[in-house]
């Protein structure tokens, strides 16, 4: 019974996770905002008269390291800068209060939180820039909104995996001094981290694909928003922990008088699954209220939170723990005699 549960439970999270496989980070900027605000209609009318692009446009900015950068050179810049299929137009450059600093403006045809302008901001500082430039000495920077939001789209994908490890080794460390086990610990932060996946899992399905879009009252954009899923992910093994200990602290306490592993699990669970359940709903009550609300990346966050604790309550610590903890018995509370020496609390040898 307890493998067919412990499979079950695993494989339904499993399932959910699997869009994560396909997941795309974007930017979500005025493009989430709701159509029917003051300030997206105005940028919508730009957008009409001129281009998408230039409602934010691309800033280069040519540095002439303390001298003044040359006019015929800037010039070749901005010719090269306008032959990419990606422009529009280019505005006049202008030249810094000290002379050493040449700025011209890009309009990009696609909007600031479009892939295309992210990769047309690559193509400017990889290829077309460094091309201009030769071996004149001087330097030419790319900013403006497309290229913060490619640039923070980057940085977030790059450490988004270095984010997790540290959560999960630090979460480690902390339950194993508190559990003394290092099995509880591990089956702790790999169901947390599995609960955490199928949560990015509906968010690929509802935000990426666009799944009840009509019904959660927005349009799709065809990406998750950057900083939603390492936000969901700290926020949710915080909470997760906190479900964690306070249901293992009880099965170890029936543990101790009993030495009954079944008894104390069942036990356990009796007396924390009422309280962990009343404290999930609450906490969903409370996510979801916001997926109401008309800022795209908020609703992701929130709906993300919410399945995150609805699995994290019910799957996880109401089925899969308990079956886990059922099936390694006295394994549960394996400690090597060397590392029990060295973790704060320990009794002198």
């Amino acid at each position: 019974m307890y493998k067919r549960q412990l499979a079950l439970g695993t494989l339904v999270l499993l399932v959910l996770a699997a869009p994560v496989t396909v997941m795309r980070l974007g930017s979500s900027g005025s493009s989430a905002i709701p159509a029917s605000m003051p300030s997206i209609r105005a940028a919508q009318t730009i957008a009409a008269i001129a281009s998408p692009g230039a409602v934010a446009p691309i800033r280069v900015v040519v540095d002439g390291h303390g001298a003044r950068p040359d006019t015929g050179l800037v010039d070749r810049i901005i010719r090269d800068v306008q032959s990419d299929p990606g422009v529009i137009a280019t505005t006049p450059s202008r030249r810094s209060d000290d002379g050493t600093f040449m700025v011209f403006e890009t309009i990009a045809a696609f909007h600031e939180d479009d892939e295309r302008s992210h990769q047309l901001v690559r193509r400017l500082r990889e290829s077309v820039l460094p091309a201009a430039l030769g071996t004149s000495g001087d330097s030419a920077y790319v900013g403006g909104a497309p290229a913060q939001n490619a640039d923070f789209i980057e940085t977030v994908s790059g450490r988004l995996p270095l984010v997790i490890a540290l959560v999960m080794l630090l979460t480690f460390i902390v339950l194993t001094i508190l559990f003394r086990s290092v099995v509880l610990p591990l089956k702790a932060i790999g169901m947390t981290l599995l609960s955490a996946l199928a949560s990015y899992g509906v968010l690929v399905a509802v935000f990426q694909w666009g799944w009840f879009a009509g019904l959660l009252g927005f349009e799709s954009l065809g990406h998750v928003t950057a900083w939603v899923p390492p936000f969901l992910f700290c926020l949710l093994f915080g909470l997760s922990m906190d479900y964690e200990v306070f249901l293992i602290t009880r099965i170890r306490e029936r543990l101790d008088v009993t030495d009954d592993q079944l008894a104390a699990i069942a036990w356990g669970i009796g007396r924390s699954g009422r309280i962990i359940t009343a404290a999930a709903l609450i906490m969903v009550v409370v996510f979801l209220s916001f997926v109401t609300n008309r800022l795209i990346p908020v609703k992701e966050a929130a709906l993300g939170m919410a399945v995150a604790v609805i699995l994290d309550a019910t799957i996880v610590r109401m089925v899969l723990v308990p079956s886990f903890m059922a099936l390694a018995g006295r394994w549960n509370w394996w400690l090597p005699a060397w590392l029990d020496r060295r973790l704060p609390g320990s009794s002198p040898a």
